[in-house]
């Protein structure tokens, strides 16, 4: 299994090195930003026309596809009213037994691991305009407005009504705003993802209850909050670590997805803000969980923005100072002579 893992996460570390540099803005872009290739300009095309791309999705689905029939094989669950659900017991303080069925779940993001939003960002270059919250907003309501706009990340669809076939609950964990809970409804919808119970498997980001919510779990589950998991849900109430507790105490979650390593249950410490620190600790979080990758935790590639790529880890404005010619410059000028002869060429 570990060679498997490696082998899927290093394949997809390949396949998008040659544009994860491309994540800058659209008003960074020149007057006519389609006129010439830029780092945007590449990432968008990559995204939207490539090969590759679609086969990086495709074989995360895949894989995931194969990894839970092999977890279905491996161990024995119980179907209740449609849903597999693992058996669960639970010793009570009187010393009963507490018999309860929890529901096979996997656990996804939505954007750029099952809706492909690139059109907004397409929108923003062709037009010249920086890409803002209220253009985000409008983009989703014309989502689920407009079937055309509501684009699948290749092969997700399919995957995810594989395991709806099956018996395995999918529970949407986004970062969009509960604002945005009608036209994401409606967006799943257009994409062929309607259940009866679609909406109680939206799990939207409100933060009017962010902080509230962190303290509550933190208390009714007797976590310590100097433990890490409590500083988890501390700092990361808002971006799904609280969210994703809440989440484990009703479902036995078998698989995670998404475009970005915070949509994995892993932990790195907000309070850092040495940027190469914490470029230190996102990397030791891959390498710590690599057994996991392609078994448990499915990464979707995502060139265009993501926690890659803000200030407190690579800041866009200083993406030359983190890339690294592994000394070919200095080996260059030790033999170039012999490289090109003595002309030098």
């Amino acid at each position: 299994m570990y060679k498997f893992a490696g082998k899927f996460f290093l394949s997809l570390a390949l396949c998008t090195a040659c544009v994860m540099p491309f994540g800058v803005q659209a008003a960074e872009e020149s007057k006519d930003p389609t006129a010439r290739l830029t780092p945007l300009t590449a990432s968008i095309t990559w995204l939207q026309t490539s090969a590759e791309y679609k086969g990086l999705c495709y074989q995360t689905y895949n894989m995931a596809t194969q990894a839970i029939d092999d977890k279905l094989r491996l161990n024995s669950y119980v179907r209740v009213n449609g849903k597999l659900c693992k058996e669960v017991y639970h010793r009570q303080p009187d010393g009963s037994i507490l018999h309860l069925y929890q529901p096979l779940a996997i656990v996804l993001d939505i954007d750029e691991t099952v809706i492909d939003n690139s059109g907004i960002e397409a929108w923003c270059l062709i037009n010249n305009i920086p890409y803002n919250e209220q253009l985000w907003s409008a983009w989703c309501q014309g989502q689920g407005a407009e079937p055309a706009m509501c684009r699948e990340v290749p092969g997700a669809v399919s995957f995810l009504l594989y395991c709806q076939e099956l018996g395995i609950t999918p529970i949407y964990l986004t970062n969009r705003d509960e604002s945005l809970r009608e036209a994401t409804l409606k967006a799943l919808v257009n994409l062929g993802l309607n259940t009866p119970d679609l909406n109680d498997r939206l799990i939207l980001r409100d933060k009017k209850r962010d902080k509230a919510g962190a303290k509550k779990i933190v208390e009714d589950m007797k976590i310590s909050a100097a433990s890490v998991l409590g500083k988890d849900i501390a700092q990361n109430y808002s971006d799904k670590a609280g969210r994703r507790v809440e989440v484990r105490t009703q479902y036995e979650v078998i698989g995670w997805f998404g475009d970005n390593l915070y949509d994995m249950p892993v932990f790195v410490d907000n309070e850092m803000t040495n940027n190469k620190e914490i470029l230190q600790a996102r990397n030791e979080q891959v390498k710590s969980n690599i057994t996991k990758l392609g078994n448990t935790f499915f990464l979707l590639p995502n060139p265009i923005y993501g926690s890659w790529l803000k200030e407190q880890t690579v800041p866009p404005t200083e993406m030359r100072k983190y890339i690294d010619d592994y000394g070919f410059g200095a080996w260059y000028q030790k033999n170039k002579n012999k490289i090109h002869g003595t002309s030098g060429r």
